[in-house]
């Protein structure tokens, strides 16, 4: 996951989206100016009036910013995320601002100032896995059970559809998986060998 130069990556926004959605843990809507500022001070948040600006404070190559900015525009004009696929799947669909067309998660980088906050890769939860039933017992292709064998955590199919309401919310699928499997288990003979995932 890390062996990569783009770690860390940012994630850039300008003063509308800033001011609309938020950015990360800045989740209140059209923030006061002193406590963005807090926010900058601490260094979560790094501004800049200008692209160029803002790349001297993040570290990065002016000209590809502003390279990078005009491709990703161009995305958000077309609806088509070529890079990350943004807006493709119901699930990521959901999450974002129907009334943001083409495409509800992609929005131009326009206006400054501009923010950026740093991101770093972390494994967190899935929105695809196995198929299981309501015992954690996975299923084949075809529907049926595999005998002994269950699933349960991040390796199953995720129990939130394709919404994820935020971070330590698969903790409580996998407990209460983890559970219904080890009750079925130990209760389950039609298979002496129970293989867990």
């Amino acid at each position: 996951m890390y062996d990569n130069k783009v770690v860390p990556a940012w994630l850039i926004v300008d003063a509308r989206t800033l001011t609309k959605y938020g950015l990360g843990m800045i989740t209140m809507p059209h923030l006061p100016k002193f406590l963005l500022k807090k926010y900058i001070d601490s260094g979560y948040l790094h501004s800049g009036k200008t692209l160029e600006a803002l790349a001297k404070n993040i570290g990065v190559d002016p000209q590809g910013l502003r390279a990078e900015v005009k491709r990703f525009n161009s995305f958000a004009s077309s609806g088509v995320d070529e890079d990350f696929h943004k807006g493709e799947l119901l699930f990521g669909q959901v999450a974002g601002d129907p009334e943001n067309t083409p495409n509800p998660n992609l929005a131009p980088i326009e206006k400054g100032p501009f923010y950026a906050i740093k991101v770093v890769p972390t494994p967190l939860a899935t929105s695809f896995g196995i198929s299981i039933n309501e015992h954690g017992q996975v299923l084949a292709e075809d529907g049926s059970v595999i005998s002994g064998l269950y699933s349960a955590g991040n390796d199953a199919q995720s129990v939130m559809g394709s919404e994820y309401p935020g971070a330590g919310a698969q903790v409580g699928a996998a407990m209460t998986f983890g559970w219904a499997v080890a009750k079925h288990a130990s209760v389950d003979n039609s298979d002496s060998s129970v293989t867990c995932h």
